[in-house]
């Protein structure tokens, strides 16, 4: 429970996400976390709207910023609302994800400077 409490933390997550399991691969250097909504409703990007959870689509994976010397990957389920069934796309916290760790190299960088 440390390590995923660690994790959320780390990656800064948005309230109703959470780190829900980390898994290491010490043989090839790998460190996979498994990223998962805990909200029954999601705000729609376009109009604020709050639309309850109607279906997941296939997990998805991105490559995240190395953790230490170990490649680190990020895997989530997305999420669909009713309201995006009919016009957009699935949410997923991986886009905040980026912004997170933009901000995090940017503040180490100045701190560095």
């Amino acid at each position: 429970m440390f390590t995923e409490n660690f994790f959320t933390k780390l990656l800064d997550l948005e309230d109703g996400w959470i780190v829900e399991s980390v898994d290491s691969n010490l043989t090839k250097e790998e460190i996979y976390i498994q990223v998962a909504c805990v909200l029954d409703q999601l705000e729609d990007a376009v109009t604020g709207e709050l639309c309850k959870i109607y279906d997941y689509a296939p997990e998805r994976s991105w490559r995240h910023l190395d953790t230490m010397q170990y490649k680190t990957y990020i895997k989530v389920g997305y999420l669909v609302s009713r309201r995006q069934t009919e016009r957009s796309r699935p949410s997923s916290p991986i886009g905040l994800l980026a912004m997170s760790a933009t901000r995090s190299c940017l503040s180490m960088r100045q701190s560095i400077c």
